[in-house]
Order: C-alpha cells, then structure tokens, then sequence
C-alpha cells in the first residue's frame, strides 16, 4: 500500500517540509503537481494564494526520486497555511489520494521562524497636553497684504507724419515703384544672358573607352550570427527526467534502463524501468517481476524485500503484452500463492483472485 510521511524540511530554518511518497518517484516525477485539502470547511482547497473553494493544483519547490520513493519539497507558502491535524493529499500522477496527518511544524512568518515567544507590541506615543492641542486646532489667521497701486496707464503716442511722396508730373508715386520696375529688369537681363550662354555652349562629347565613374555601392550588413543551439538532455546517463524527455518509445527507456543497471545505479534504472512498464513495455514489466518474485529474489539489491503481489501485477503485464518468457516464471509463482492459501494466507488467495481468471 502506497503511504505519505510529511516531515519538517532539515536543510532549512523553517517553513519547509518533505512530502515522501513510497513507491510514487516512478510515474509522479514527471507531474509532481499535489492538492491538500481539508474537511468541513467551506474554502477547503489550498491555493497558491490560501484556502479557497476553487480546485487548485500546487507546484513544490523541488521534486526528485530517492530510490522508489518520491519526495516533495514544499516552502511557507504551504507550511504555515496548515495546522497539525488530518488533511487529504492528491498526486493526480503518481495515482496516491489518501488522508494524511500533517504533524506539528516550524512555522516562518515572512522569513521568520515562530518560536512561540510573545514579541510585546509597541505602547503607542500619549497625546500632547490640552493646551498644545489647543493651539494646534486654533486655524492662524494671517494678515493678507495690500494690493500695491496699478500705475495709470500711458497716453496714446500721436501718429507719426506721413512721409512726403514724389511728384512726378503732377502725380504722387510711391518710392517702392522704382526699386520694383529695377529688379524687373535685373531679371529679364539675367534671362537673356543664360539663353545666350546656353545657345553658343558647345556640347561636351564623351570620349571612347571611357566609362562613368560612379561610387561604389553600399555593402549589405553582415547576417546576425547564428544563436548558440541549447544543450541536448544526456539521454544514456542523464536524471529520469531527461532519458524520459527524449526516449523514443518504452523500450527504449527500458534500454537506458538496463545500461544504468550495468553501470552501478540501480536505483535509477528500477524508476527507468517501471516507467517503461506503465507505458506498455513488456519487457520492463518481466524484469520489475522477476526483481520482486520471491522464487527470483536477490537481496542487496535497490527492492528492500520480496513482494509476491507486485511481482503477479508485472507477469501479468508482461503476459498482456505477449512476452513468452514470462509464462513459465509465472505459473511458478501462481502454484507458490496456492500452496501459501491453501496453508491460510489470506494475501496469497487475494492475490490469486486479482491477477489470475
């Protein structure tokens, strides 16, 4: 049975816990999204901004596999949201909905760790006395000063006299004619002059051989230089993350698999393979049976002890997925269970029931 220990963070002051979750590294590392939710309460969800009535999924700090177990570090925003007492945990990926103690933690207040010492608060400043108060409500009046005096305005100045025009044959003409009739000749002689320019010109005739010379044209801009390409994940010994990010199939993480087995990390390759098992590969499944078979069991290795009913689940997978090799192996177990009933254990008979018509 898949069970929940939430313990108090001890990389951290306070406000920070782990979520362990046994046997949940190998579908939940991928989502390790989690709902807390609590009962008779009408705002029952804890959101990123507090308990709330909406459906909410939260995000934890971190996320990482240690052995089978999957182990969630959440922060403040969830720590000091929650009181010791009965709450339900969800991880929709790693398929664990079951209620959990949520046990006595450290609390951080803004970055502060709760210590359970009363901080005495401020006394606040007493008024001043009733004659300063006094003088501090009474509105000052100040005395507004005089307008100074407008100055009289200035007399109008007379008009000036008219300026005498010339007579020219008993009529007055303007002195702005002659400047005008002037430039009018300027021009028309301006006019002559470029006609007659142009006229007797010669035209220049270009000489052979030679070609115009014109300015070199403008080179184009140098293209922008290529952006780095970003680093491509290690599919053969990266995390899980990054083998599961670029697998081509299930076997092919079940390949990675079995070379990280070789190389010495058991660990990671039984999450390797039992990913590949929940994503339809039969031969994750007949290796993850026969790991947990008690007929095959070898001790020292990343399962702790032998699990009859594990093993029966992944020989039926491999079964359903048309592995042959797993017939024999599991017919052997079937007949270990019907001996184990048949002397009262009532697991082995369950066990019979579920995995075998």
């Amino acid at each position: 049975m898949t069970a929940a220990v939430i313990t108090a963070d001890p990389a951290q002051r306070g406000g920070h816990a782990l979520i362990r979750i046994s046997g949940g590294a190998a579908s939940g590392l991928a989502d390790p999204r989690f709902r807390l939710s609590r009962d008779g309460y009408e705002a029952s969800v804890l959101g990123a901004g507090g308990w709330q009535v909406a459906d909410a999924l939260l995000r934890p700090l971190d996320a990482r596999a240690d052995g089978l177990d999957l182990v969630l570090s959440v922060g403040p925003a969830v720590v000091d949201q929650l009181e010791s007492g009965p709450v339900r945990l969800v991880v929709p990926s790693a398929g664990f909905d079951e209620p959990v103690f949520w046990p006595e933690l450290p609390l951080s207040r803004g970055g502060q760790i709760s210590t359970g010492i009363a901080v005495p608060t401020p006394a606040e400043p007493k008024p001043p006395p009733l004659e300063v108060r006094q003088k501090l409500d009474t509105p000052v009046r100040q005395a507004v000063p005089p307008e100074p005096p407008r100055p009289a305005p200035r007399p109008p100045e007379p008009p000036e006299p008219a300026a005498k025009q010339p007579v020219v044959g008993g009529t007055v003409r303007s002195r702005r004619t002659l400047p005008l009739a002037l430039a009018g000749v300027l021009l028309l002689a301006a006019a002559g002059g470029g006609a007659w320019w142009a006229l007797v010109q010669p035209t220049p005739t270009p000489v052979p051989g030679t070609a115009a010379l014109l300015p070199n044209p403008p080179r184009p801009a140098a293209p922008p230089p290529n952006p780095p390409r970003p680093a491509q994940p290690d599919c053969a010994h990266g995390s899980v993350a990054d083998v599961v990010g670029c697998a081509r199939d299930p076997d092919a993480i079940f390949a990675v698999a079995q070379r990280q087995w070789d190389a010495g990390q058991p660990d990671q390759a039984v999450v390797l393979m039992q990913i590949a098992s929940d994503r339809g590969s039969g031969t994750a499944a007949l290796r993850l049976a026969q790991l947990y078979d008690p007929n095959t069991f070898r001790p020292g290795g990343p399962i702790p002890q032998p699990n009859a009913r594990q093993a029966a689940q992944y020989y039926r997978r491999a079964a359903q997925a048309h592995q042959d090799a797993a017939n024999a192996p599991r017919e052997a177990l079937r007949q270990r269970l019907q001996g184990d009933a048949e002397h009262g254990d009532t697991l082995a008979g369950l066990t019979l029931k579920d995995f075998w018509p």
